[in-house]
Order: C-alpha cells, then structure tokens, then sequence
C-alpha cells in the first residue's frame, strides 16, 4: 500500500502539472468561431510565446508522471485477482499515455507555434469540404499536421480508449475490491463530459476542452483512491 500511495502521490503531482502546462496553452479567449477547435485554431497568433514555451515545458514533466497514478489505479485493480488480460491492456495504456502522450503534447505545442508564426485566418477555413480548406492552408502546417502529429496521435489515443475501458470493465465486473459503481471515476467518461460544455468562447471553457485529459486523470486517481480506502476502513469496521 505505500507503494501505491507514493505512486499515487507522484500521479497527482504529474495530472496538476499537465493541467498547467494545458491551461497556459488553451486557457484564452479566441477570435470569435462555430466552434472551439476552430476558435483554437485562429487564436493562436495571440497566445504569447512564453506561454507557450512553458505551457510545452511543463507538460512535457508532467504528463509522463501520471504514469504512476494509472499504475496506483492498476494496484488496486489487481489486488484481488482481476483478469490478467485486463491489467496488461491497462498497463500497456498507462506506458502510452506517459511515453506517447508527451510526444503528442509536444507536437501540438509545437503545432501551436507554427499557427502562431503563419497565423491562420477564418478565410482559410471556410472551405466547402476538407479539400478545399487543407489547399487554403499553409503548405507545411498540414504537412507536419499529417505526417509527424496525426500518426503518433492516432496510436496514443487507441491505446488511451483501450485502457479506459478496460478499467471501466474490470471495475464492472466486480472481480476488485472497488464497488461497481467506482466504474464513473474513468477519464474517458470525464472527457465525454467535458466535451460536452456548452460552447462559449471563455477561457474557462477553452481550458477545460484543453485539459480534458489531465482532467480525467485528476478525477480517476482520487476518486478510485478514496473510494478504496473508504471500503478497506468499511471492511476493517465489519470484521473487527
């Protein structure tokens, strides 16, 4: 148990971090657009460099230090026997999100950089199709967009929505000392959640939409952490 507490402690550290690093990166008010992404998109001219170096910097810390928290979920997981296929799958999600998870933060920091050097207009993405709008843009954006950020970003999320719900199942299933309904504290329910904000152009809501996944993690590591130590006092209580 206090390697897991230390691991859990590590975790959380690792989660606040990345949300720093996120709200420095997304936490503004955009140009005014349909939608966030797109308000994203054309605000990054104004988003000054320093919060984008640090923003890039301390993400970069963090997000590979939340692979202890996963981990301390994982423990807790397994301690009574849960499905050996399960906690590899979890495994292998949490080494993607603290490995492949900071490539993609640094590649969008970067991405953000590049948006900020060739600012982007709304002119350019009012595009009938997909076509026409990657034509309007700057020739070496949409080439580092496609070929260095989409591939490694595609591969960190399978395994980040693989892991997420192999959690939510080992949780489902009753095979650990968790109740059932400790399945809700799982990132990817959390990121649906948030995605569902109203979509208002705040910098409240621009930081949320950009921190989801740190979000997800803070949620997932307390609430999964203090639901199990509520069951093992409970536990102690009923057998003493």
């Amino acid at each position: 148990m206090e390697r897991t507490k230390l691991y859990w402690i590590l975790g959380f550290v690792g989660v606040l971090l990345s949300m720093t690093g996120d709200l420095l990166l997304g936490a503004h008010v955009h140009p005014d657009a349909p939608d966030a992404y797109t308000r994203l998109m054309l605000g990054c001219s104004q988003v000054p460099h320093h919060f984008i170096a640090l923003g890039l910097f301390v993400g970069a810390i963090g997000i590979p230090m939340q692979y202890f928290g996963y981990e301390s979920v994982l423990s807790i997981v397994r301690s009574r026997g849960c499905c050996a296929t399960l906690c590899r799958l979890i495994h292998w999600g949490n080494v993607a999100i603290a490995f492949w998870g900071a490539s993609v933060h640094i590649l969008c920091s970067l991405l953000m950089l590049m948006m900020k050097l060739y600012p982007i207009s709304p002119e350019m993405l009012v595009g009938t199709d997909m076509s026409d709008m990657l034509a309007s843009l700057p020739p070496s954006l949409v080439d580092f967009t496609l070929y260095y950020l989409m591939p490694i970003t595609a591969v960190m999320l399978l395994l980040y929505y693989v892991m997420a719900v192999s959690l939510f199942i080992a949780i489902v299933s009753g095979k650990t000392q968790l109740p059932r309904w400790a399945c809700l504290f799982n990132p990817m329910l959390v990121e649906v959640l948030i995605n569902f904000m109203p979509n208002v152009n705040n910098a409240f809501v621009n930081g949320m939409l950009m921190s989801n996944m740190a979000l997800g993690g803070l949620i997932t590591f307390t609430g999964i952490l203090l639901t199990y130590r509520y069951v093992s006092r409970a536990n102690k209580s009923v057998n003493s």
